[in-house]
């Protein structure tokens, strides 16, 4: 069993990725660990699966799926789908170093965490982002910390390491294949006991201007909501099912 399954989701990203992968798999061949990667090509209509492939190491394994079907949904079959002692995902593109990976897992098995999150508000952290990004970030943070009372500042960074229990447990009930598959997944794991989370620094600079569109920004909401709503309305049972709550 590796000590170490990690998913990279990605999507048209042929041009970069490739150059990811091989920083990624040389800082965890440098931790001297087991360890296994997997790059879930989410819809590969750009080559990006053939760059992959001409990638050799035995810890790589590449699934490509057949349509776009969200990032949620990329990282959520990684993770059903790997091993190991711990299991974590780094977003496609390189915009996160392979250091605070690296540090991450650090944390993860120096804490005893069920959980760890790259957080731009950890003390560490060194974050550049356009003005527009700041406020969407700042204003989603409000809204999630209202509607579900989470003890964690930072739900969406890119990059966050699970027990493996903690994905056993809680990745086959996450329905949502957009982005708001991370407070989903953090939301259930609380409901389930999974209480032990702590924050790593993230390097992020993004200098570029904001491309977030409003459609996009209103996409996110209505799925957060309706995952404070099935968070709200259904419960796990002993089983770990979801079931309709008694009123």
């Amino acid at each position: 069993m590796p000590d170490l399954s990690l998913v990279i989701p990605t999507y048209r990203q042929a041009r970069i990725i490739g150059a990811q992968v091989g920083q990624i798999l040389e800082a965890l061949d440098r931790l001297n660990t087991r360890y296994e990667v997997c790059v879930v090509v989410d819809g590969d209509d750009d080559g990006t699966a053939a760059t992959l492939q001409s990638i050799v190491h035995p810890a790589l394994r590449v699934v490509a799926l057949a349509a776009n079907t969200g990032k949620g949904n990329a990282v959520r079959r990684g993770l059903l789908a790997s091993s190991g002692r711990a299991r974590g995902f780094i977003d496609g593109g390189g915009d996160i170093p392979s250091h605070c990976l690296i540090d991450a897992y650090r944390a993860f098995t120096k804490t005893n965490a069920d959980i760890v999150v790259g957080s731009k508000l950890h003390p560490q952290s060194v974050v550049e982002y356009p003005l527009m990004r700041r406020a969407y970030s700042w204003g989603y943070r409000q809204l999630t910390r209202a509607l579900f009372g989470l003890n964690i500042r930072d739900t969406q960074v890119g990059l966050k390491i699970y027990a493996n229990i903690v994905v056993e447990q809680v990745f086959p009930h996450v329905r949502t294949d957009g982005f708001a598959f991370d407070i989903e997944a953090l939301a259930l794991a609380a409901r389930l006991g999974f209480r032990r989370i702590r924050e790593s620094p993230v390097v992020i600079k993004d200098r570029y201007p904001s491309s977030i569109r409003l459609g996009t920004v209103l996409m996110m909401l209505v799925e957060t909501v309706s995952v404070w709503w099935r968070v709200k309305r259904f419960g796990p049972d002993r089983t770990g099912s979801y079931r309709a709550r008694r009123v």
